[in-house]
């Protein structure tokens, strides 16, 4: 292609005007004076890139390509078609069809082509006839071809490349204008609601510690929309007054939930920073075990319209002033606290009463004059109450709580004898150590309380088993049953609890030092109320059956049939029992449920079996073997089966006899983690302590755990040799039942029939429990 373009390119000609004689290119006018300068515009004229074949001269040659010497692409031009030198000249069109010559490329400071062929002193010029340079209309050189071109470098609309310098100045300034670019802020260009609600979720004390980081950490950290809710309760001991004064202050009508129970340092600066006048829209407020004297309670009531939960329970300075306020200005209350404020009384509580309609929630533990009638029969006919306690009110009479949940002179059933009134809306109420209430009162609550979910009579001594079985088969949904210290209450209150409906909603139940009651009783609870969670039994008469029915109860509930498709749970705590100080309940009750507590399921299609004698150790007893390999069942300690056995989903724990509790509580820890073989071990290691001791007579047995007295006879003293024997006989034996049942010949070692193994004896000779 070349080639063909060189030969091409060595016919074009140059045009001279008709009355011009053409003149050889190559040869020299004679009559024409040869000026020095010659010789240094030819050898510039060879340096020019892409400048015309020159033709050979007269004299001497200054290089290029002889005529032998074959065409290049290199003759062709690589300016643009405006070049002044974009023609190839021949001699009257007859030369230059087989020499074509070219000069190599340029370096820099070549001198330009227009000034060198406009010299005039410079005999080579090339002018049209009509006097004008018509090159640039009509270029004879031909371009390079497409493909051959470097693709890095801009080419114009003539198809060559483009070498200007303002594009490349301005692509540079480009480039260091997007270096130069500012770095995007994200926090700071971050628009300040985003930047609220991130740090919203952080608690009170981490934005405090957040504040520090910057000043504009510190202007957004204390920024009202963030305290809407500032709950000291955890920090109320190490937030300094100043501190505390600020957010109070900052956080102003944005301000809604406000806790400083506890908060002392306040004390003076109520009045001095005026706080009562920063918060004026709060909803909740409490200011249990504040000093905050009566003046800014009030002012801080009356300004807060709002409100609808208030809490001034500990306070000395509230008083029925306070009531009267709350009564006027705070229409809305829905929760009122004023428990051991020993200033309030009944009367008091009546403007509460009668200006706040949506009352629902009212505690007045130790309130005064609470015996007052009036104002019992105005909470009968408010009837919005939905938990009212009246802890420790001794003032308190069975007639005033009958007046509030029957009236005064209302109409009476002459079949039943029961006064017709609507029910109550009361879903928990609380008479704990109030004296005066007895079987009266709580025959008043007889099918008038239906929703009644929470029942707590601690301590109040003159109720007996009469009402109660008139009244917990009336309450259907009762979830929650406090009798602790009811020194009256026997078994038929709980064999009539067990026939309840409220047997599948009953949940927590507190008989403690309920002496009288017994296994007769509970046994059937235990039985009928399988959503149990809590049971509180400490210093009863129950026995190691009640654990033992609790522990099947609940293993049959939580144990469902196994899948072995699905990957097994850890355990939970299902039901809490307190069961110390009960003189019937012995280490083998608690045994019992530590065994439930870590017991693994056999599938029904799989049939263990059981160690050889010739693969039992001789280092261990015959039952601690048989425990380790009873734990290798399928499922457990890595091996597998076609069906494993189910986990215990949920557990038993227990509140027992201090001496058992760090084993008790030991057994709990393994299973909780999965680790049922540990537990397992433990059980067992323990059981055989126990049963050791108990012969023995050492503390710690049933002897002498608390239970009864030790056995008396020959030796009695702990670790004697005596019973050293005895355990060691015993054991012995134990080990020849053992290989019996297992298909042995019921030889134990090597002294014959008879005669068992001697146990190997134990480094340290302590105990190994823990």
């Amino acid at each position: 292609m070349a080639q063909d373009s060189t030969e091409s390119l060595s016919y074009m000609n140059i045009n001279h005007s008709s009355n011009t004689a053409s003149h050889d290119i190559g040869t020299p006018h004679d009559d024409i004076p040869r000026p020095r300068s010659r010789r240094r515009i030819l050898p510039g004229l060879k340096r020019m890139s892409s400048s015309h074949s020159l033709l050979r001269m007269r004299g001497r040659s200054f290089g290029g390509y002889k005529g032998s010497v074959k065409a290049s692409i290199s003759c062709i031009s690589l300016h643009s078609a405006a070049s002044p030198t974009s023609d190839s000249f021949g001699i009257d069109g007859t030369y230059g069809s087989n020499v074509l010559y070219t000069a190599p490329p340029s370096v820099p400071g070549t001198p330009n082509a227009e000034e060198v062929f406009n010299d005039e002193p410079n005999r080579i010029r090339f002018i049209r006839g009509d006097g004008v340079n018509n090159s640039v209309a009509n270029p004879s050189s031909a371009a390079i071809p497409t493909d051959s071109k470097n693709p890095s470098r801009p080419v114009t609309s003539a198809g060559t490349a483009s070498q200007d310098p303002d594009s490349a100045a301005v692509k540079s300034t480009t480039a260091r204008t997007r270096r130069t670019t500012p770095r995007f802020e994200f926090w700071k260009h971050m628009p300040v609601e985003l930047r609220v609600k991130i740090l919203g979720y952080l608690g009170p004390r981490e934005i405090v510690k957040c504040s520090r980081v910057s000043k504009e950490f510190n202007r957004i950290c204390f920024d009202g929309q963030l305290w809407t809710n500032l709950d000291c309760a955890d920090f109320y001991r190490d937030i300094p007054a100043d501190c505390l004064v600020k957010i109070i202050s900052i956080a102003g009508p944005f301000a809604r939930d406000l806790n400083l129970r506890g908060c002392l340092q306040l004390e003076g600066r109520w009045s001095s920073n005026n706080l009562w006048k920063t918060s004026v829209n709060l909803e909740s407020i409490c200011l249990e075990g504040c000093k905050i004297d009566r003046d800014n309670i009030n002012r801080l009531l009356k300004s807060n319209t709002r409100l609808v939960h208030v809490n001034l329970s500990g306070l000395r300075d509230v008083n029925n002033q306070t009531m009267k306020v709350l009564g006027r200005f705070v229409p809305n209350l829905e929760l009122l606290n004023i428990s051991w404020c020993p200033q309030v009384s009944s009367h008091g509580l009546a403007s509460v009463v009668e200006g706040c309609h949506n009352l629902r929630d009212l505690k007045v533990g130790e309130a005064r004059a609470m015996n007052n009638v009036d104002f019992m029969n105005r909470l009968f006919e408010r009837n919005t109450l939905e938990r009212i306690m009246f802890t420790n009110c001794d003032s308190l009479t069975s007639t005033a709580f009958s007046t509030m949940i029957e009236g005064r002179d209302t109409e009476t059933d002459y079949l039943t004898g029961r006064r017709i009134v609507p029910p109550r809306k009361l879903k928990h109420l609380d008479l704990s150590r109030c004296q005066g209430i007895d079987d009266d009162a709580l025959f008043s609550l007889v099918g008038n309380a239906p929703d009644l979910e929470g029942l707590q009579l601690s301590r109040c001594t003159e109720v007996t088993d009469e009402s109660l079985k008139a009244l917990l088969p009336t309450l259907p949904r009762l979830s929650h049953l406090d009798l602790e210290e009811l020194d009256t209450l026997t078994n038929d209150t709980l064999q009539v609890l067990s026939r309840s409906p409220c047997t599948t909603t009953l949940q927590h139940i507190n008989l403690s030092y309920c002496e009288r009651l017994g296994d007769v009783g509970m046994l059937p609870v235990i039985k009928h109320c399988k959503g149990l969670r809590n049971l509180e039994l400490d210093n009863t008469r129950i026995s190691d059956l009640v654990l033992s029915e609790a522990a099947n109860k609940v293993r049959e509930k939580h144990c469902p049939e196994y899948d072995s498709s699905s990957s097994p749970h850890l355990p939970k705590i299902g039901l809490k029992m307190a069961v110390y100080d009960c003189q019937y309940v012995t280490w083998a009750g608690i045994r019992a449920v530590m065994s439930k507590n870590a017991s693994i399921h056999a599938p029904p299609t799989t049939t263990p079996t059981l160690p050889s004698a010739a693969a039992r150790p001789s280092s261990r007893s015959s039952s601690m073997a048989h425990m380790d390999q009873s734990t290798n069942l399928p499922g457990i300690n890595g091996m597998t089966g076609p069906k494993g056995p189910p986990h215990p989903h949920q557990m038993i724990s227990l509140k027992v006899f201090y001496g058992y509790q760090p084993t008790v509580t030991e057994h709990n820890r393994r299973v909780l983690r999965g680790d049922f073989a540990a537990a397992s071990r433990l059980e067992h290691k323990w059981a055989e302590w126990m049963m050791a001791s108990e012969e023995a007579g050492a503390p710690g047995g049933f002897g002498q755990g608390g239970f009864g007295a030790a056995p008396a006879g020959v030796g009695g003293l702990p670790g004697s040799w005596f019973f050293a024997r005895r355990r060691r006989r015993r054991a012995r034996e134990a080990a020849m039942r053992a290989d019996e049942e297992e298909g042995g010949d019921g030889v134990s070692g090597q002294g014959g029939p008879g005669l068992g193994r001697r146990r190997r004896a134990r480094s340290g000779g302590g105990c190994v429990i823990m």
